[in-house]
């Protein structure tokens, strides 16, 4: 029988936290839909405030809100898939961790570029470096070329980068970071993996 764990599942948990601030932002913007343009100048992240007024936390927060509830459905599924794979392979916190740097780092990506868009807000950018980081640790786990790997990185960029509304760089970002991160973690665990092979012939 399968059951599901809601304190082993950090994944959920994050999803669910996605629903849980959305209903609050909801219920303060009176709009069921979508959240009032208020609160996402204050929790997304509006880059000439973080230039000019120095609103760095808007680089954290708005990685856990979203525009509207189609904005929400498509991060919470994709956060509890790709994030439930990643935790079942590295554990909760290092899953955390990936996804947090890959958001934050796919933040600044967009901060640097200038992106195109007032307010940018939402958790794609981690959620994609969630995948990045699990496509590539895989593939150093299991060794052999990093090509393919990367080939499906380049597809996955643009499968969710080009759609209208999408903040490119952010996905950008969070693409690299996640697979930096999953080559650093991945060559890692290689070398304690052959450091405890060593230590157990001798």
């Amino acid at each position: 029988m399968y059951s599901l764990s809601l304190r082993k599942n950090l994944a959920l948990k994050l999803s669910l936290s996605f629903v849980f601030i959305y209903i609050i932002l909801a219920i303060l913007s009176r709009k069921a839909f979508s959240i009032s343009i208020k609160y996402l100048l204050i929790l997304g992240q509006v880059n000439y405030f973080i230039l000019k007024n120095g609103y760095f936390w808007q680089l954290f927060t708005s990685i856990f809100i979203h525009v509207n509830i189609l904005h929400l459905a498509f991060n919470t599924f994709f956060m509890y898939i790709i994030g439930t794979s990643v935790e079942n392979k590295i554990g909760p916190k290092d899953m955390f961790l990936v996804f947090l740097s890959s958001g934050l780092i796919g933040n600044v990506f967009s901060l640097l570029g200038g992106t195109r868009y007032p307010i940018t807000a939402g958790a794609s950018g981690g959620i994609l470096g969630l995948a990045a980081f699990d496509i590539i640790f895989v593939k150093i786990i299991s060794g052999g070329s990093l090509m393919p790997a990367i080939s499906t990185l380049v597809v996955l960029f643009l499968m969710n980068s080009f759609l209208p509304g999408v903040d490119i760089l952010g996905h950008l970002g969070g693409i690299i970071g996640g697979a930096v991160i999953g080559f650093v973690y991945g060559k890692y665990k290689v070398r304690r993996i052959i450091k405890y092979r060593i230590t157990l012939d001798y």
